[in-house]
């Protein structure tokens, strides 16, 4: 459809020789360069940050039980990390947190909690599997094992407490272990021992030794920290209406003859009707508008452009600009955009139906 015949069909009367000759001004406006504005709200970290830990704890479970399968613990703070991520996304989309602090902190409280949880669930299922292996003796020997340096004194060593004695004195490691009896003191056990990792059965083991394990140990809390964070900066950059308290939807315009026009006329502030193109290239642009489903032309409209993805001939993920216009520039947005496109009909509809809400 030609430019003429498009926008007839949508009410607004001109010639084609007059249009490309001067497009007509549809409005003139302050631009300003976008901006993430946030503020710190005490609810919404409260909320955030509670519902993080609560996430945590069902994590923290998880990588308890898969602890021991070496062969895993090697993916699972990195799947562990995403899985914080994607839950923190869906709470910063539901309860509109966008504060750097407020997302750093419920990040690194929900790797520390997680961690602290997994290493719990290691610590029970250790006690537990202690006290299988050494069968109805095993009160005698957790006995004799946290009061080891008394019975190192004692002459009249007999019946099972000798037996129990004998066996720790000459297995150092289950003594150390046994005497770990507490999570405190088997969390300080645990970063004592070197890790070492199993490749399937039969095949001989790597250990970290004891610097490279703790290392090891604190990269997990770095790897469960990091990928929230970097997951919630990205939805933060996200236009967000601080009128309503709501995440702006977004609409896609164009594509629009050549890139550089397109540019100068939004930065401008002086809006003239977007030529459209059917068959882009390289050099042309597409308009993405972000604005508020409640509050309509009461907020303001946040622009980003992207370039053209020549082989799906549609709009590249890359963006080349943001911009913010004021509310009144709503309408004459839309109309810049719609009035060339062969949906311009529709869309100048749909903004009056909005407008007249």
């Amino acid at each position: 459809m030609s430019t003429a015949s498009s926008s007839s069909n949508s009410g607004i009367s001109r010639s084609p020789s007059s249009a490309e000759a001067s497009p007509r001004l549809l409005g003139n406006f302050p631009v300003r360069s976008f901006q993430v504005e946030s503020s710190f709200e005490f609810q919404g970290f409260l909320l955030l940050c509670g519902l993080m830990l609560v996430t945590a704890f069902l994590t923290g479970i998880v990588f308890g039980l898969i602890h021991a399968f070496l062969w895993i613990l090697l993916v699972a703070p990195i799947a562990v990390g995403i899985l914080h991520g994607s839950v923190m996304l869906k709470f910063l989309h539901i309860f509109g947190v966008r504060d750097i602090g407020s997302i750093m902190t419920a990040s690194v409280l929900a790797a520390i909690f997680s961690l602290t949880v997994a290493y719990a669930v290691e610590f029970f299922v250790s006690q537990n599997q202690l006290d299988s292996s050494l069968g109805p003796k095993a009160e005698i020997y957790w006995t004799v094992a946290q009061n080891y340096e008394a019975f190192t004194t004692r002459d009249d060593q007999s019946g099972p407490t000798s037996e129990a004695f004998a066996h720790l004195q000459s297995n150092p490691d289950l003594l150390e272990r046994m005497q770990a009896n507490t999570f405190p003191r088997y969390v300080a056990y645990a970063f004592d021992q070197p890790l070492q990792f199993h490749f399937g059965d039969g095949s001989s083991s790597i250990s970290l030794g004891t610097i490279g394990s703790i290392v090891y140990r604190f990269s997990e809390l770095l790897i469960l920290a990091v990928i929230p964070i970097v997951m919630g900066i990205t939805i933060r950059s996200r236009p967000y209406c601080n009128r309503c308290g709501t995440w702006k939807t977004a609409q896609m315009f164009g594509p629009f003859k050549s890139r550089r026009d397109v540019h100068e006329t939004l930065k401008s502030g002086q809006l003239v009707a977007l030529t459209y193109v059917e068959y882009p290239d390289s050099e042309d642009v597409f308009v993405e508008f972000y604005t508020c489903k409640r509050c309509h032309n009461q907020s303001p409209v946040d622009i980003i452009t992207h370039p053209v993805d020549t082989k799906r001939a549609f709009a590249g993920k890359h963006e080349l600009s943001r911009m913010t216009y004021p509310t009144e520039a709503y309408t004459p947005l839309h109309l810049a955009c719609c009035v060339t496109q062969t949906s311009s009909e529709s869309g100048i509809q749909r903004i009056r139906l909005q407008n007249g809400r």
